[in-house]
């Protein structure tokens, strides 16, 4: 069955029908208030910490909106070691003064550095005052006491356990006695002014990528969708499954009306140190968070992203099928997430489903369909940032661990 052909057993207009249908928890998604600075990733304490010392050192250092999407996609390295490294590929949404880019930022060679190359091209691109290295410095400084433990890097470091503990430098830094680090625990931060020198080092003889290319997807008048992601093969059927879950760290910051919107990934191909250092080392040539806008005038505007799945873009196209083009709120956007996700996989032809987020009904409709059928608890990582007039808000999964601060 294809892929549209499956949806239109579910109920067409999902904004209009009953909120109480859908299933999902009561944390908060979005800042139910107008507010200034608005972070997002899966760590409170860092969120807590950089809102404030935003606050408290802003005017002495005069950052602009870039300097502080900068620092704040450095904060990550040391939070998530695994995932967001000097050699993680970097994608970002970036909305500056009125006008949005996207970038990819990659590299096809071994050990390269996409990651610190992307946010120094963003500095030079937006004429910050800043370099890498000042920045880098600067986290250094600031940041070296304030690092703790995610719950999924807690995950990452037990599921490897291992494979961590045969490595000195690794052991030394993530586990305490004979057990792996957990959550809330104190990370040790290793120097991204270091990192920065071995990246220029290296620096000269890498070919890095810029890749800003989106895919224009045409489904209605209302709006056009343009994403990294081909929805025209989704369309007919065609699914990009990869072989295993694409993860990616998400985070975001915004202020006022400019936002960054960023995922950070990397292939490990195995548990190795970074050239001796506790970053784990890995290659940025692999597959990709989805990304897409849905552009519907000049007055509203929905940035996406998804991950934590074998087919991301599936979960993208299916908002679109769901009926995206009717949000007209935050809120309506809020229930359009929280709708049952599914995903189509192959080799054999199956369906996952959240059946717990469906009503009797749309069960009832789903076991008539000739093709084998399996419940999933929760399917894929969909963030995102909504924009009109009156309203310019990121908005998180209520599925997973990921926490908003409304400063």
């Amino acid at each position: 069955m294809s892929c549209s052909g499956f949806v239109n057993q579910l109920e067409s207009n999902i904004i209009n029908q009953k909120r109480e249908l859908f299933y999902g928890n009561k944390k908060n998604v979005f800042c139910k208030e107008n507010v200034k600075l608005e972070l997002i990733n899966s760590n409170e304490s860092s969120q807590d910490f950089f809102a404030s010392f935003i606050q408290d050192k802003s005017d002495r250092y005069q950052f602009k909106f870039i300097d502080k999407a900068v620092l704040w996609s450095l904060y990550q390295l040391n939070l998530r070691p695994d995932i967001s490294t000097p050699t993680s590929k970097l994608q970002v949404f970036l909305k500056l003064n009125g006008t949005d880019e996207y970038f990819h930022f990659f590299s096809k060679a071994e050990d390269t550095f996409p990651n610190f190359f992307g946010l120094e091209s963003l500095l030079k691109k937006y004429n910050s005052k800043y370099t890498l290295y000042t920045l880098a410095k600067i986290a250094d400084s600031q940041f070296k006491n304030h690092y703790k433990v995610s719950k999924q890097f807690e995950d990452f470091l037990y599921k490897n356990r291992e494979k961590v503990r045969e490595i000195p430098i690794l052991k030394k830094y993530y586990f305490r006695g004979d057990e792996t680090l957990r959550e809330n625990e104190n990370i040790t931060a290793y120097p991204l002014t270091k990192m920065y020198q071995l990246y220029q080092k290296k620096k000269g003889a890498k070919e890095y990528h810029i890749s800003q290319k989106l895919f224009a997807y045409d489904k209605t008048k209302r709006f056009k969708s343009y994403c990294n992601y081909d929805m025209n093969m989704y369309s007919n059927s065609i699914y990009l499954i990869h072989k295993t879950f694409i993860k990616s760290n998400l985070f975001g910051i915004k202020e006022g009306t400019n936002f960054m919107l960023v995922s950070t990934s990397q292939d490990l191909g195995g548990i190795n140190s970074l050239n001796n250092t506790p970053f784990f080392k890995g290659r940025s040539q692999s597959r990709s968070a989805a990304f897409c806008k849905f552009d519907f005038n000049s007055k509203q505007n929905i940035w996406m992203t998804s991950t934590e799945s074998r087919d991301p873009g599936q979960h993208l196209y299916h908002l679109i099928e769901y009926g995206i083009e009717k949000v007209k709120s935050i809120e309506d956007l809020d229930q359009i997430m929280r709708f049952s996700r599914h995903l189509f996989l192959e080799n054999p032809h199956r369906l996952i489903i959240e059946s717990k987020r469906s009503s009797q009904e749309q069960l009832d409709r789903i076991l008539k369909i000739d093709i084998p059928i399996y419940n999933a608890n929760q399917l894929g990582k969909v963030w995102g940032y909504y924009s009109t007039r009156g309203q310019h808000k990121f908005i998180i999964d209520d599925r997973g661990k990921g926490v908003i601060s409304c400063k």
